[in-house]
Order: C-alpha cells, then structure tokens, then sequence
C-alpha cells in the first residue's frame, strides 16, 4: 500500500514537472534586435501586450525592441505597424518575426520515416511543408505538442494569415498531417 502511494505521488510530481517545463516553452518568444542584431529572450505576455498600449521589451544591450529583423530575410520590421497594431510578420516575405521555443527543434522528417508512412500522408507532409513553411519554420508545427482541437484552431488561424494561400481543401490536408 505504502508503495502505491509513494508511486502515486512520484506520477504527480513527474506529471506537474512536464507540464511546468511546458508552460515555460510556451511562454517564451525571441526577437532579433534590429540595432544589434541580438536575439533577445521575450515573455509572450509582455510581447501580447505591444500593440495594445505596452511598453516594448528591452533589448539584452538596451536597446527598444521596438523593430525586430526577421530570421528569414533579415529585413528590419516595426513593432506596431502604421495602424498602431502588432505586427508578427515581415512585410517584405510574411515569416514570423517571433522565434519560439518549438523553432528550435528538429525541422523535417527524415527521409528514411518519412518512407514508412503512407501515400496519402507523405502527399500531405509535402503539402505541409510547402505551406506552412512560408511564414516560419517547420520545426515550429513539427516540435509543437497539441492535441487535435488544437490544431483545428491553428490550421484555420493560419489560414487567414495574408500570404498563405491555402485554400479549404489544403487546409484540412494540412490539419490531417498534423493530427497524425
């Protein structure tokens, strides 16, 4: 009995561990400074509150984040676009200008596992990649863990994103690659 309940709490701890380091990814985003060119560790809260009245992050040498560079071109990008919005993407090529935690992370499927799955699912692994890799990294989807429902509500957020060009169909191609 002894044992059960040293096991139990055990689970518990493991369980509330995972899902604080999980919490912490999450909870982490990176702008490159474009006066230095310093990646900068950044809250995600205090990233959602630029735009809406925020004060900017603070670059690591002291610097205002207040423009970022866009790990895909390099080009430099406002904050706060003209109509005093938070913007995430690049206005010259529509990547994401935040770098998360899941970027990091293992960016393709290799070639070797990728044989392994279906037809259907390599179709839809190359439609992935074609469109979802246009505005950030692959490793962003293929690092991150979410469930189903989740993935639902990214797909179709994703969608509306300007520059996506994926369509209905495509997107429910995409969301099925993903949920695998």
């Amino acid at each position: 009995m002894t044992k059960r309940i040293v096991f139990s709490i055990f689970l518990a701890l493991v369980a509330s561990l995972i899902w604080s380091v999980r919490a912490q990814d999450e909870d982490v985003a990176y702008l490159i400074c474009a006066k230095d060119g310093v990646e900068n560790k950044v809250s995600r809260a205090l990233l959602e509150r630029v735009g809406s009245g925020g004060e900017f992050p603070n670059c690591s040498r002291g610097h205002k984040l207040d423009e970022a560079l866009c790990p895909k071109d390099k080009a430099r990008n406002r904050l706060i676009d003209e109509t005093g919005a938070r913007r995430e993407q690049c206005t010259k090529d529509g990547a994401s200008l935040v770098i998360l935690a899941q970027d990091r992370g293992p960016d393709r499927i290799s070639p070797e596992k990728l044989k392994t799955f279906a037809p259907e699912t390599q179709k839809q692994y190359q439609l992935f990649s074609q469109k979802c890799g246009k505005c950030h990294t692959l490793a962003r989807a293929l690092n991150a863990k979410f469930h189903s429902l989740e993935w639902q509500k990214y797909v179709k957020r994703m969608m509306r994103r300007p520059g996506s060009e994926m369509s209905e169909t495509d997107g429910r191609e995409v969301y099925r690659f993903l949920k695998f």
